[in-house]
């Protein structure tokens, strides 16, 4: 009879090989002795995080994040870990919701010509909207006094009802301490645990909607993208790719400028930035996103329109990718149907950039939803956004997929109701079949964070297979598999992630001990 004890231990060293083949380069040479007990130390840290919160029925990955977070900032340990820990490239977030809110907030206050109204948004939620102009906009479509005081007041802005019917105020007239709370509310969608699916997607769109009128005025937009910058290249983010919609910049004298002004501030922005950093200099790649939710004559012009984009701007645009509510959505097989008609017509135009598309952003299987990644890998996807369903069809895709990195953004999973519980994840069932996995944070700035520390975190105290090497594979998936990166960027990043790994990895070793003994206060405490 086979020894039970050996065999156990050969099918874990096969799960081990197939992981790392998930980033083959990075694991060329086994861990260092110092790598090893880091990694263990890791383990031990991570482990009596996971019991102590448990006990205490305050795990992070299974309560709403809004409840979550307090959590983590006030009481984890493997977080500050975490923090530390080389992050590289982003791979999956949307332009406009990269940034705090609260920052925008506060930066909102000394617009002189900027202008709010209240609205009534999806949830019949009293809602503000924003837009730039000197003199007062035209009236909205509903007039504030229509609402009871009572629905106002239950909503924390009872503040607004001395508004003009219909009207507009100046914001630096109406700021105070409960119009910060409104805006940064109506901006911001930290869930709950009381809150379900329907009323969080709700809620998020509405982000979106609220603070249009302020990202799209051409200089804020210009100063939200130098403040972005520059909090991710401090956060050691040095990479960046966001998606972004066919949305038109305004100015005071202009209702629509060209769509290419946003790549023009985009350009002018990383110059700026970039003019004192020759050694390391910052990255931010844009995504052209055209909805799902539209026909073939109008995806046909979004392609036309991102192919010319990508001809004028090839160092600011490099992909092309489908948003929307995917499950409400028709299937990417449609889309299959207009890019390779497309395709073959010889006077179609500029080719389009690669395709990096959104599919199987549910945690269905069977669906067309559920169905949509094995179109977006059958069009030659380079990456797949979100890409949860793969783990239901793993043995189907696992040969297909070893050159095709999967974004999983579990924090955005978690909040929309996808996965309400991240123990559940699937981001180790890719992980432990070979399938390449980077983390990303989607749209932090709309989660109430910045950068992608809460992603990682809940994925390394959720399972205990993540360990520091697991994570240092992920983490240079990110760099692997960015667009816009020459074999001589990556190669700049790569030796700066070494340096920056063997910090880390000193950090840790000196500070562990101490860690350790934290650890057991904080349990002493608790018993």
């Amino acid at each position: 009879m086979t020894n039970p004890v050996a065999a156990k231990r050969l099918l874990l060293a096969a799960s081990e090989s197939l992981r790392a083949k998930g980033s083959a380069d990075v694991f060329a040479s086994s861990p260092n002795e110092t790598e090893a007990r880091c990694d263990a130390l890791f383990g031990l840290l991570r482990d009596a995080e996971h019991s102590r919160l448990k006990r205490s029925h305050k795990l992070p990955p299974t309560l709403a994040f809004g409840d979550a977070k307090e959590v983590v900032d006030n009481d984890s340990i493997l977080f500050r870990v975490i923090q530390r820990m080389p992050k590289m490239a982003l791979l999956h977030t949307h332009i406009g919701a990269l940034a705090s809110r609260r920052w925008m907030v506060e930066a909102m206050k000394d617009e002189r010509d900027l202008w709010v109204a209240p609205v009534v948004s999806l949830g019949n939620k009293p809602t503000p909207i924003f837009r730039f102009a000197t003199v007062q906009p035209s009236p909205t479509p509903f007039d504030i006094n229509a609402i009871p005081h009572s629905l106002l007041e239950e909503n924390g802005i009872g503040f607004v009802k001395n508004w003009p019917p219909g009207g507009w105020k100046r914001v630096v007239d109406v700021a105070c301490a409960d119009f910060d709370d409104w805006v940064l509310h109506a901006f911001e969608c930290i869930d709950r645990a009381s809150d379900n699916e329907w009323t969080v997607w709700a809620h998020f769109m509405n982000c979106f909607t609220s603070a249009a009128g302020v990202l799209e005025y051409a200089p804020f937009f210009e100063r939200y993208v130098m403040y972005t910058l520059n909090q991710y290249y401090t956060l050691g983010i040095y990479h960046l790719e966001a998606r972004s919609t066919n949305f038109h910049l305004y100015n005071l004298e202009t209702d629509a400028l060209p769509i290419s002004e946003l790549y023009t501030i985009l350009r002018s922005c990383l110059a700026a930035f970039n003019a004192d950093k020759p050694l390391l200099p910052m990255s931010l790649k844009i995504i052209y996103c055209s909805l799902r939710d539209i026909n073939r004559t109008q995806m046909r012009e979004r392609m036309d329109e991102c192919a010319n984009l990508y001809a004028a701007f090839p160092d600011i645009l490099v992909g092309f990718d489908l948003v929307g509510h995917e499950e409400n959505s028709p299937p990417l097989a449609l889309f299959a149907e207009a890019y390779l008609a497309r395709h073959a017509d010889p006077c179609a135009g500029p080719p389009l950039p690669p395709l990096v598309l959104h599919a199987g952003e549910t945690a269905g299987e069977g669906t067309a939803c559920a169905l949509n990644v094995f179109d977006a890998v059958a069009l030659g996807a380079r990456r797949v956004g979100h890409g949860c369903s793969v783990s239901r069809y793993v043995g189907a895709l696992r040969e297909a997929m070893q050159e095709v990195c999967v974004e999983m953004c579990p924090m955005s999973n978690q909040i929309l109701r996808l996965y309400p519980n991240l123990m559940n994840h699937p981001l180790p069932t890719l992980l432990n079949h070979g399938i390449p996995v980077s983390i990303s944070s989607d749209d932090p700035g709309v989660f109430g964070y910045e950068g992608v520390d809460y992603d990682y975190y809940m994925m390394a105290v959720a399972f205990h297979s993540i360990g520091l090497q697991t994570l240092k594979m992920v983490v240079w998936n990110s760099v692997r598999f960015a667009l816009g990166c020459d074999d001589t960027r990556k190669e700049v990043l790569k030796k700066v992630y070494e340096s920056e790994w063997g910090q880390f990895m000193e950090w840790l070793e000196g500070v562990g001990q101490g860690l350790l003994d934290e650890q057991e206060r904080k349990e002493r405490k608790e018993c």
